[in-house]
């Protein structure tokens, strides 16, 4: 039997430790989207109405799990053998493990290859979401090869590695970015479409890269000293 080249998105069920720091660690930044989901919740109630809703849930969490992997199996090879010549870049890395928790945002892990998401997402939603977090895993790679010396802690908000990795989204595999991303302008033009003007040139993904981040740096520099 032939072994696939590509890495595999393995979908697992978050544990309740971790849903329970997670909405912690963004209660302040995403109230308003937690209340929706916990009703009554609190900063002095959190622990209490997570465990409430995982343990009364998990048919919901197991559902999840296998419709996610089912639609992802779907594109899975298609889209890594994308990814992976866009950014002409060596296919192998570990396995990438997804936990599905009851949680408003996504966060992931880049060195031990794990993403979180939510419950009951859309098809189209769940698979843009993935295709986001796989991009992250690789880009981070190809970003490494080519700025050796960057400090692996710049992967992570709020330092403009990170930046970048949010906002090339776009104009890279054409999925969207964070909202307030396309709100960006620097010298009278809309940053979004510069980046997306630099990622349409005919050259390599590895000027296209470096061109992108030496603008993103220009305008972050701009941000800052005002």
């Amino acid at each position: 039997m032939k072994k696939n080249k590509y890495p595999k998105v393995k979908f697992e069920i978050g544990s309740l430790e971790d849903n329970i720091e997670i909405i912690k660690e963004f209660y302040n930044d995403m109230e308003s989207n937690i209340k929706f989901l916990y009703e009554g919740i609190n900063k002095n109630n959190i622990e209490e109405k997570v465990k409430e809703f995982y343990n009364n849930n998990q048919e919901l969490f197991e559902k999840n799990r296998k419709e996610y992997e089912k639609e992802w199996n779907k594109v899975s090879d298609d889209y890594f053998k994308y990814i992976t010549e866009l950014l002409n870049i060596n296919p192998k890395i570990k396995d990438i493990t997804c936990y599905i928790l009851y949680i408003p945002t996504f966060p992931r892990d880049i060195h031990k290859n794990t993403f979180y998401v939510g419950t009951n997402m859309e098809k189209d939603f769940i698979i843009s979401t993935i295709k986001h977090e796989i991009t992250h895993f690789y880009w981070f790679k190809k970003f490494k090869e080519l700025y050796k010396d960057i400090d692996d802690k710049e992967f992570n908000t709020p330092y403009i590695p990170w930046i970048y990795s949010e906002i090339v989204i776009d104009p890279l595999i054409h999925e969207k970015a964070y909202d307030e991303f396309y709100e960006l302008n620097y010298n009278g033009e809309n940053v979004m479409e510069h980046l997306r003007g630099i990622y349409n040139k005919n050259i390599k993904i590895e000027d296209k890269i470096k061109e992108g981040y030496d603008y993103i740096k220009e305008v972050y520099k701009e941000k800052e000293n005002k």
